[in-house]
């Protein structure tokens, strides 16, 4: 079964020279072992490169701001106190 072995590793890295470089590296520190290892992987982390860039907007009337981000909206209930 060594010709099977040989095809899925030329075939998974076949895939990884296709992937954008910063993908590629961050796919292949996972150490995928199969093709479909490699797909999965760089699937997920497109995901959520994409959901860490999508910007979040709230919308009043046709403007579109930006929602401050809650880490530095939210204020500490020690500074509030006496």
């Amino acid at each position: 079964m060594p010709h099977v072995a040989n095809q899925e590793r030329t075939k998974r890295n076949k895939f990884l020279k296709g992937l954008r470089p910063d993908l590629y590296r961050m796919v292949l520190s996972g150490s995928p072992t199969t093709y479909i290892e490699a797909v999965n992987n760089a699937v997920d982390i497109e995901e959520s490169l994409m959901d860490l860039e999508a910007p979040v907007h709230q919308t009043t009337g046709n403007a579109s701001q930006p929602v401050q981000d809650v880490s530095q909206s939210y204020q500490s209930p020690q500074g509030s106190q006496k």
